[in-house]
């Protein structure tokens, strides 16, 4: 074996033209390196004949270049006679393995393998004919004839190395058999057939010696079992080849499977039948693995056989057996569910039999939702369909709370029966009578009055909390033929903005100083901010509904906008140096006082706004965030460990979305900017200046945001506290900072934060005096932010999808939601009370429903004028102008849609006299009414023609609009309007005598309300269409 060195391996195919390897050559090949003796490495070289570059030991050739039969792929091993291949990880070559074959070069290149002879079946082919004797003429006849012996003597075939083996006698039961021309030696094993017949022998066993294949001191021995070779073995001596036929004769042989296979692939012999895998030898009597599961395979097709042909017998009757058989088995199964039936019937007489006190009493223990739980579900089993099913009040309530919670759950709950729950039409009708439009909803204060009975008074003190978010510009038309997106703020709408579209919705909800509950109070819709006027007397009108509900408003918490400050200046509400005014006179009781607040959230941003933009000048010096960039700065210059972990160049220079985060103004005056001004001060010093007035103004700020943020009794305000203190202090610093700046000429807060800090502070302290006053031990002051209102604006901007400026009927339908949600919602110590089910849920004290605006509608053909089409079209606009302004739709668009009202006025009538006259046939539309081309066009089979009379309807109906329409603006009551401009407009009547009255009707009105569906929308996406172009023009301008 060579000992030189290997090379490292190329990672490409050698052989020209091939791309094995290449990152352009998406198959995958496995590569093998070149033999390491030299001579094969020649032969490969002769073979692949590449002319630029030698075959080397670091060259590789892939396996496309080798025959199949050079490439090992698994490990193979006998084991108890059978052959047992393992699939190898990587294939390797054989010893004498070259590359013949190149695809990607001429035929003639490629020189493929000899195939090799197929083996010989002795023992399938027949023996070989007896040689012909040929006679001689008397001249030239000697009297010999050829023979096979006289062939095997002649021989100059047999070396002189095998001649003991020549000579070789077989032993008993072996035969030497003697092949004629054939100079190999055999040895047969042979036996009788099993059939017992005398004239055949059967050969099982063979054992072939090659002599021409002998390599001068050993013949190859090949062993052959029923025809097929089993192995091959190099003999040496004469005993060996004795050994060898002794060995071969031991062999336990496979009996087979037993039987003759179903299936065609099998191989048989001497009347016994083998797989064909069969291993040939075995170890111990039985069959090897392959013949027995052929004997397994053909045992099950012979019985499914066997069972089909019993199943039925000759005649085509069932089997009497099998028929008596079948009828004992039903016999004792009527008699079981007999059994069964009357074991029901008996746990029934005892069910009726059981007293209701008795059944009470073993529910007893359970809670008592899941008291509720199962009383539903026993009265639900005794019904055959819970269709028209009465539940409970309480039962409906909590259904509505689980199905708020989790819609898919509580389907899933339903569906699987799991328990006895109410279907969604159920609950929507509950609900129904809980929903109202923008204002004040008085359901919510007859359900507070009720909910408040059970809360003691600590519970029922809190203020009032208020703001606005942005909502899209939208029109939605109801099916009550209300429009809904104009501006709502109930009766203190102003006249000039009743026509306007509302863009803002305030929300008015009522925060508690214990608890974590809050409740909506009110919704309204607005253009632009509420005025400071109709703000103070939606507080009022706030206060006294909630009071007379049982509540206690003491504080009312809103923004620093500038008309929120205006509102308190109509309360007498003010914060300067001069003086500080928190509080105004209570609008229902005279000896309380309401107490007003500016969100500290929002204040604090204020003045981290300023505080990174120009600084202040306090009195202990000129402070500004460049001192806490340059800690900052160090700090990030260090690989270990870091004293300002939190804080990101974010904090330090927001830009206009950071600066809504209040988490990054508190952080900017958390623990870890003192820590961090503390532990640089002497490089800050070097660099900026004095650090020390930026540390106290920190610390001071720290300290408020603690105190006025406080969610724990542990970390709550106490009244005569050192955190109640440190408040007034603040209070005089504001006036101390205030002085100090004035001489500096600037380097204080702005006016309204001022103000609001001023005002919120001493709010806070005299609300503190005031409860304590009433019982309260402390006040956690994060009850006086806005907080919980700006949760609410969250999930109003997720509950229509990543929504952030919902429509005025999505924002009016989640506040709903929320606000039913909150009554229903029962606290965690408690369950709700009845009365707060009665008030939520049931109808019997409901106000009568007012009157729809589509109703309005009925009066055009009760008290119609059907002689004055023309005068009403022409009275709505000025005739000069009338044909330069007023808009009319096409003949043939008014026919098609007028056959999609055929369609839908169908459904309105039972009567087949009046559907017979809303439609026609094509053929007949086509020859009285040129409008119907565009149908008969477009139509595929389902387009429905109008008849006469709907059609002109719908074109009066159609003009009317569009002449009303082309001169006036859309606006909340255009639909009495339109109604009030249709009096005058004939309209032929459609249907029967008996019904032409009511389904006219029903046809304008279903008419009238698509068309102002369609208005709406056309008009939504033009303003969509507009909003997009100035959100890309302000894009614009910014880049």
């Amino acid at each position: 074996m060579s000992s030189r060195k290997r090379a490292k391996r190329d990672g490409t195919c050698f052989v020209p033209g091939c791309k094995s390897g290449y990152k352009s050559c998406k198959e995958k090949y496995s590569i093998f390196r070149t033999p390491k003796d030299k001579e094969k490495l020649q032969q490969w070289a002769r073979n692949i004949k590449r002319a630029d570059k030698d075959l080397d030991d670091a060259s590789v050739v892939c396996e496309r270049h080798f025959e199949p039969c050079f490439i090992e792929r698994s490990f193979k091993t006998v084991i108890q006679g059978n052959v047992v291949e393992i699939p190898r990880d990587v294939p390797r070559l054989t010893e004498d393995a070259v590359p013949t074959v190149f695809p990607d070069a001429p035929k003639y290149v490629s020189k493929p393998v000899a195939r090799k002879r197929k083996e010989r079946n002795l023992c399938d082919q027949p023996p070989p004919p007896p040689p012909k004797k040929r006679h001689l003429d008397a001249e030239g006849s000697s009297g010999v004839t050829c023979s096979a012996a006289s062939h095997l003597d002649d021989s100059n075939c047999v070396p002189d190395v095998a001649s003991e083996f020549t000579e070789l006698r077989a032993p008993p039961p072996w035969t030497k058999v003697d092949l004629g021309a054939s100079s190999d030696i055999t040895f047969a094993f042979c036996h009788l057939s099993d059939d017992g017949a005398l004239d055949s022998l059967h050969v099982s066993r063979r054992v072939v010696l090659s002599l021409k294949s002998s390599t001068g001191d050993s013949v190859c021995a090949a062993v052959y079992i029923r025809g097929k070779k089993l192995r091959t073995q190099e003999l040496k001596t004469a005993e060996e080849a004795e050994n060898l036929l002794l060995e071969v004769g031991n062999l336990k042989l496979c009996p087979g499977c037993g039987l003759k296979p179903t299936s065609k692939s099998f191989v048989s012999s001497n009347g016994s039948y083998f797989s064909p895998k069969c291993s040939l030898t075995v170890s111990s009597e039985t069959a090897c693995v392959a013949c027995r599961y052929l004997r397994r395979i053909t045992m099950n097709t012979l019985s499914r056989r066997k069972r089909a042909n019993n199943s039925v017998t000759v005649s085509g009757k069932v089997n009497a057996k099998k028929r008596a058989s079948k009828t004992r088995a039903l016999l004792r199964a009527k008699q079981k569910l007999a059994r069964v039936q009357k074991v029901i019937d008996d746990l029934k007489v005892k069910n009726e039999e059981l007293s209701k006190t008795e059944f009470e009493a073993r529910i007893s223990g359970l809670p008592r939702k899941q008291q509720l739980a199962v009383r539903t579900c026993f009265e639900a089993a005794r019904r055959k369909s819970t269709k028209g099913f009465a539940y409970t009040e309480e039962w409906l309530l909590e259904c509505i709370i689980m199905r708020m919670r989790s819609p898919k759950l509580y389907e899933h709950i339903r569906r699987n029966n799991i328990m006895a729950l109410p279907g969604r039409t159920c609950l929507q009708k509950r609900i129904h009578n809980f929903k109202s439009g923008f204002g004040f909803n008085p359901r919510i204060f007859e359900a507070l009055s009720e909910k408040t009975k059970d809360m003691d008074a600590f519970s029922r003190h809190g203020g009032l909390v208020f703001d606005e978010m942005k909502i899209s510009e939208h029109l939605d038309v109801k099916p009550t033929g209300d429009l809904e997106g104009f501006v709502d703020l109930a009766q203190f709408t102003p006249d000039a903005q009743r026509e306007q579209l509302s863009d803002h919705g305030m929300v008015v909800i009522f925060q508690p100083y214990q608890g974590n509950w809050t409740q909506i109070l009110g919704v309204f819709a607005s253009r632009g901010n509420v005025k400071a006027d109709v703000l103070a007397k939606i507080i009022v009108e706030a206060t006294i509904l909630c009071e007379k509900a049982g509540l206690f408003v003491d504080s009312v918490t809103c923004d620093g906008a500038t008309w929120n400050r205006s509102m308190w200046k109509l309360f007498g509400i003010k914060g300067t140096i001069k003086g500080i005014q928190c509080k105004a006179p209570h609008p229902v009781v005279q000896t309380r006082h309401l107490h007003f607040f500016s969100d500290f959230p929002h204040l604090l941003k204020n003045l981290r706004n300023a505080f990174v933009t120009t600084g202040f000048h306090t009195p202990q010096g000129y402070t500004n965030v460049g001192f806490i960039r340059e800690a900052w700065k160090s700090d990030c210059k260090s690989v270990s460990l870091k004293v300002m972990p939190k804080i990101t160049n974010a904090h330090l220079s927001p830009d206009a979305f950071q600066k809504m985060r209040v988490g990054l103004a508190f952080q900017l005056f958390g623990d870890e900017v003192i820590k961090g001004l503390f532990l640089y001060s002497k490089k800050i010093e070097k660099a900026c200046g004095p650090v020390a007035p930026t540390q106290c103004f920190v610390e001071k700020i720290n300290r408020l945001i603690r105190v006025m943020t406080s969610r724990t009794p542990n970390k709550a305000l106490y009244l005569r506290s050192s955190n109640c203190q440190f408040l007034e202090e603040f209070l005089s610093y504001l006036t101390e900072w205030e002085q100090y700046a004035k001489v500096r000429n600037g380097g204080f807060l702005s006016e309204n934060t001022a103000e609001g800090l001023r005002v919120t502070i001493k709010s806070t302290l005299e609300l503190l005096e005031f409860l304590t006053s009433v019982g309260f031990r402390y006040l956690l002051t994060a009850n006086l932010s806005q907080d919980k209102l700006e949760n609410v604006f969250g999930i109003v901007r997720q509950m229509s999808g990543t929504n952030d400026h919902p429509t005025a009927a999505q924002f009016l339908l989640t506040i709903n939601a929320l606000a039913f949600y909150n009554l229903a919602r029962p606290p965690k110590s408690g369950n709700c009370s009845p009365q707060v089910i009665t008030s939520l849920i049931s109808g019997t004290k409901l106000q009568p429903p007012t009157q729809r605006t589509i109703d309005a509608v009925d009066c055009l053909i009760d008290e119609g004028n059907f002689s004055g089409a023309e005068a009403a079209l022409v009275s709505c606009i000025s005739t000069d102008h009338t044909p330069c302004v007023v808009q009319k739709s096409h003949d043939m668009l008014t026919y098609y849609i007028a056959g999609y009202v055929a369609r839908k006025a169908l459904r309105m009538t039972q009567c087949e006299h009046c559907g017979s006259s809303l439609t026609t046939d094509k053929s007949e539309a086509m020859r009285s009414d040129q409008a119907s081309q565009f149908t008969a066009k477009f139509d595929n089979g389902g387009l429905l023609y109008p008849s006469g009379p709907l059609s002109a309807a719908i074109g009066v109906l159609e003009d009317s609009f569009t002449t009303y329409f082309s001169v006036n603006k859309l606006h909340e009551k255009s639909l009495v309007d339109f109604s009030a401009f249709l009096r005058n407009t004939e309209l032929p009547l459609l249907g029967c005598k008996v019904h032409a009255a009511a389904l006219t009707k029903n046809v304008v009105k279903f008419y009238v309300l698509l068309r102002f569906r369609f208005l709406t929308k056309s008009q939504n996406n033009e303003r969509a269409e507009k909003q997009q172009r100035m959100k890309l023009l302000k894009l614009r301008r910014c880049n």
